[in-house]
């Protein structure tokens, strides 16, 4: 005797199939759209996604350095920097303050400093005056500077030679 076929089972198995198809066919549309669009990618060749990615990535680094040596704010020392990032926050310049961090953590420092509580950047100021005063220690290279008590502070030297916030 012949089993009826389970209708729920083919429904999922037709969506599955379709999803496949779709994410496919987007794939291919979008690198279609790369090499008619883009020139820079044209003249690749024929792997030229890859090579354009390269290319891409390549020179936002290139951007991102050349922004990195320009970048001057921040102190000698990470201790500095720290000193000079605390000072600007309790004065109530978040803005002055968010450009101790390294570039691509400024906007989202200022957007946190601005979006919380005075009562929560004030918590976090004195435990960041405690860790300045109980200290942290260089990597073996001398390039970062890690503090991690009372709270997690974390810096890096610049290629301009000043020292700028990754994260607290």
């Amino acid at each position: 005797m012949k089993m009826p076929p389970n209708k729920t089972l083919l429904k999922y198995l037709l969506v599955v199939v379709l999803i496949i198809v779709c994410v496919l066919v987007w794939l291919v549309l979008v690198v279609a759209v790369a090499v008619r669009v883009s020139p820079a990618a044209r003249q690749f060749g024929s792997d030229m996604w890859i090579r354009y990615l390269v290319y891409s990535f390549d020179k936002a680094a290139e951007r991102g350095q050349r922004a990195a040596l320009q970048d001057t704010v921040g102190g000698k020392t990470p201790e500095e920097t720290l000193e000079m990032y605390i000072e600007a926050v309790d004065k109530g310049d978040y803005k002055l303050a968010s450009r101790y961090f390294v570039i691509e953590g400024q906007k989202q420092e200022f957007k946190s400093l601005t979006n919380s509580s005075q009562n929560n950047v004030k918590n976090i100021q004195g435990y960041l005056k405690i860790a300045l005063q109980k200290g942290g220690e260089y990597t073996l290279d001398k390039r970062q500077y890690v503090i991690h008590r009372p709270i997690l502070v974390h810096l890096v030297k610049y290629p301009s030679g000043n020292w700028k916030i990754l994260e607290i």
